[in-house]
Formats: C-alpha cells, structure tokens, sequence
C-alpha cells in the first residue's frame, strides 16, 4: 500500500511540474503580441530593462516584422548606452521599411545621445522629409549645431540702425552696434558696444543743429 502511495505521489509531482513547464513556455512563447509588447514596455519603464530585452528579442523571433518591437529594443540599448546594438536594430528596420518615420525619430535620438553630428545631421533631415512638423527634431538639430566644436571660433558683430521722427521735432537717429559673439556651452555670450547719435536735430534750443551721442554697454 505504501509503495502504491509513494509511485501515485512521484507522478503527480511529474505531472505537476510539467504543467508548470508548459504555463510557463505559454506565457514567453505565445499569447497576444500586442500585450506582450505592451508587458515589455512595463518592464523597462520599472528599470528591468534585461527582462525586457530577452522578452522583446524572443517576442521578435516569432514577429520579425513587428518594427515597434525592434525599435524599442533599440532604444533600450540607447538608453543603456550600448549603440552598436542599439544602432543594428535602426539598421534592421530600415532595411525593411525605410520611409517608417520611427525609425529615422530613434535614428536622431540615437545620434543625439551619442555626440555624432554627422548622424544627427543625417537623421534629422530624414525626419524632417518625413514630416516637416516634427519641431522636436528641429530642436536637437539647432542644439546640438550651437555645441562647442573643433570649427567653433568667435564672431565679430557690427550693425547699424536708422530712425527719422519728425514729431514733436526732426530728429534723425543713426546707431552703431559692435560686438562679438563666444561660443559657451550651449549658449552664445554677445558682449557689444553701442553709439547713438542725432545729427542735425532741430526745433529746441538746446539741441538744434547740434550732435548728441549715447554710448551703451551690453552683454
């Protein structure tokens, strides 16, 4: 009777871990892929980003054209800093689709966290072909193009500005700007000088006829 017991009891445990095989290869390895993408996403944005990557890679195996999937794999070796990996995935999908917008938007993501202008250049302006609306895009292009560079150098500045008024009397006013603009960082540091002046004014008797000048200082 007892080894009767004993054999029933080693089955059910067979049995029993079986089961738990096959629920286990049905939730990695079937299910809606819609869902399973959206469990992948889940689990990045809560920081188990090599949980996703093994979930999304196995999700792309059975759906090679499923370029959503692709594409975030890509980003998420972007945001780990592991490029090349990141970059075969951009490489993946374009090979398939090359007119699919989110492709070319990771393509300047990708180039922007890395610091590569020749990319970003590249990628930004397949976006923008794309959809010129995508002001996002042209936000890290004019950023990342006021980055301190190798070409990088100072500027000189110098304008001139006209004004005639004629109320309450005749006052002709001549400005003369000169400065020059420093690259700093993401900024631009434009110290200058400027100097106006009122030639030939007329109608007081203080300063009819008479040059008066106004000497700024800005930055």
């Amino acid at each position: 009777m007892k080894t009767r017991l004993l054999q029933l009891g080693l089955l059910i445990l067979l049995f029993g871990s079986g089961a738990g095989v096959s629920g286990q290869e049905a939730v990695l390895g079937g299910g809606d892929p819609d869902e399973r993408f959206r469990m992948v996403r889940d689990q990045a944005r809560d920081g188990n980003r090599e949980q996703a990557l093994d979930e999304g890679k196995a999700l792309l195996a059975e759906y090679p054209d499923y370029h959503d999937v692709a594409l975030y794999l890509g980003r998420i070796h972007g945001w780990e800093s592991q490029f090349d990996s990141a970059w075969s995935y951009v490489d993946r999908v374009m090979a398939r689709d090359s007119a699919l917008l989110d492709a070319w938007l990771l393509g300047v993501d990708l180039a922007y966290w890395q610091g590569d202008a020749r990319l970003l250049e590249r990628y930004a302006q397949g976006a923008l072909a794309l959809d010129s609306t995508r002001t996002d895009v042209q936000e890290k292009l004019d950023l990342f193009r006021r980055l301190p560079g190798e070409e990088d150098a100072v500027e000189l500045m110098v304008t001139y500005g006209y004004d005639h008024f004629e109320q309450p009397y005749l006052r002709n006013w001549h400005m003369v700007s000169a400065g020059i603009l420093i690259p700093a960082g993401r900024a631009v540091l434009i110290p200058y000088a400027s100097y106006g002046m009122l030639p030939g004014a007329s109608g007081t008797d203080t300063d009819a006829g008479q040059p008066a000048g106004l000497f700024r200082l800005g930055g």
